[in-house]
């Protein structure tokens, strides 16, 4: 053999163990556990607000419900702002105004205002139930017992919430 040919050089080069990547991995992890947890505590909703009506008997509860039907029957019968009267809902059965023959009635209508119904409940304990048609309908509930002279000033009323 000639003497010019190269000579071989052998290297040894140890086995990485994976310490460090296993470092690496475990911190991205730790570090992406603890940036959800961040976000997931800045991103809570509100608290929901609790339903008024829920409290309400099942009487009142449908009065409620025939009141938010009967709001949209109105406007779409009534005139500009000539709402129907008391006399001609209960002709035209509407509930809650008809008085139906064989269920009693507990509430007693009257249009206090042009744009404004009353339903004050003849049995103790329930509530008086307000229907003001001022571009939107507004249903408002009250137990108190003092007379309505003024529908557009029902600061003690609760109001109902709107449908979405």
């Amino acid at each position: 053999m000639s003497s010019n040919s190269p000579q071989l050089t052998i290297e040894v080069i140890a086995p990485d163990n994976g310490g460090r990547e296993t470092l690496w991995v475990t911190l991205t992890i730790v570090l992406m556990v603890i940036l959800a947890f961040i976000g997931i505590k800045l991103n809570r909703a509100a608290p929901a607000a609790q339903v008024q009506h829920i409290g309400l008997s099942i009487e009142a509860k449908r009065v409620l419900t025939d009141l938010r039907n009967a709001a949209d029957e109105i406007q779409f019968s009534a005139e500009g702002t000539n709402y129907p009267s008391i006399t001609e809902l209960q002709r035209w059965e509407l509930p809650p105004f008809a008085k139906t023959p064989g269920v009693i009635s507990q509430y007693v209508w009257d249009k206090v205002e042009h744009d404004c119904y009353l339903g004050v409940s003849q049995q103790e304990g329930s509530p008086h139930f307000m229907l003001l048609l001022d571009g939107e309908p507004h249903i408002y509930w009250s137990t108190d017992t003092a007379p309505v002279t003024d529908c557009h000033q029902n600061l003690d009323w609760i109001k109902d919430k709107p449908r979405a």
